[in-house]
């Protein structure tokens, strides 16, 4: 159970809170609503898709999960390719590096998700090219395609690794440069994976590479396998340009944030007026649930307060707020505009928001 003043962890039956002091009611059901009282409740976490969809059943989160079973749909392939081709390690590092894919889109890492394609992913595509040219035999007179397409796509990668770790990681917003090189990159990998493998299995085995490629990757799982190469080269260019294009929600999109005006305050809203006058509310990197019923992370019992009233989440790399209002009456800003439902806004730190009504009044810290 939690303590309905502080929100920390206390033990069940306790009559006080070791944290704060503030005497526990066991009867009042929880959190922070009520006179301050805890129950037997547990809080509830939105740090994954599932329990997402339960919240915002928004386009963009039913686009996360939909993205989310196409990778474990590539990785059921890879597992499958792996087994029919007794055991080839490229399947098998598909089949892993899918499989770490989807357990980042899961938890809706989507910032490391994307970093871990580019650096992984690129790296490993560029090591089976290379095993594979270095064991090919090539026609003299159009090996220089297939070596000029492996020449580009390398650089591109290492271009796009480099691009990604600055924008991730330094103040420098990199994303534009991102997707047009994520996008190159697929291209050209696709396209080399074509001339090098697809063409002599077409029946034209004196162009470009001979069967030794085919060996390589074994023929009992060749479609198979490419099928879901293929389909992980979309997912990475995929993710990549809906995250910039800004046509997923984009949470936080730096893993180590050092955007200047923001300051070291941690985000927060502070009640400026309502049921807890001057208390502050930390989101701890959380996307920070309002509501009227239990297992929200903020309790207001209030009639203009819906039960599942409205999300409030910081995006580090903007340094703005974004506030989702899924309420019957409203979110309304300190100057009286309201926000429109079903879709996040971006707001500014310092902007008063009133909750249902001007009766509970928070500011964003």
């Amino acid at each position: 159970m939690y303590c309905g003043k502080c929100g920390k962890p206390i033990a069940d039956y306790s009559k006080n809170c070791p944290y704060c002091g503030q005497i526990v009611n066991h009867g009042m059901g929880g959190g922070v609503g009520g006179q301050y009282g805890a129950g037997p409740m547990k809080k509830i976490s939105v740090d994954n898709i599932f329990s997402t969809l339960m919240y915002e059943k928004t386009p963009n989160v039913i686009l996360e999960f939909s993205m989310w079973c196409t990778v474990c749909l590539v990785a059921l392939l890879a597992m499958i390719a792996a087994i029919l081709g007794r055991g080839n390690v490229t399947w098998i590092m598909l089949m892993i590096f899918s499989i770490g894919m989807g357990v980042l889109l899961a938890f809706r890492l989507k910032t490391i998700a994307m970093l871990y394609a580019s650096i992984l992913f690129e790296f490993v595509v560029s090591l089976i090219h290379f095993i594979c040219f270095s064991k090919a035999e090539y026609n003299p007179s159009v090996s220089g395609l297939n070596i000029s397409l492996f020449v580009l796509g390398l650089l591109v990668a290492v271009g796009l690794i480099v691009c990604s770790s600055i924008h991730f990681f330094t103040r420098y917003h990199l994303g534009s440069v991102c997707t047009i090189l994520v996008l190159t990159a697929t291209f050209l990998w696709i396209l080399l994976h074509f001339c090098m493998y697809a063409i002599p299995c077409l029946g034209y085995r004196t162009i470009l590479v001979n069967d030794v490629v085919r060996t390589l990757l074994n023929e009992d799982a060749y479609w198979l396998g490419t099928i879901s190469l293929w389909m992980m080269y979309g997912i990475n260019a995929t993710l990549y340009v809906l995250f910039f294009w800004r046509k997923m929600d984009m949470g936080k999109s730096k893993i180590l944030s050092l955007v200047g005006g923001a300051g070291n305050t941690a985000p927060a809203i502070r009640c400026v007026k309502g049921a807890y006058p001057g208390q502050v509310f930390y989101l701890q990197g959380k996307t920070f649930l309002i509501g009227s019923q239990p297992g929200m992370n903020l309790v207001l019992r209030d009639p203009y307060v819906s039960q599942k009233h409205c999300a409030i989440r910081f995006n580090s790399g903007t340094g703005f707020y974004e506030i989702y209002d899924n309420s019957s009456n409203g979110v309304y800003l300190s100057g009286g505009h309201s926000l429109q439902k079903g879709c996040y806004h971006s707001v500014k730190r310092g902007t008063v928001i009133c909750i249902g009504s001007e009766a509970q009044q928070f500011q964003l810290m």
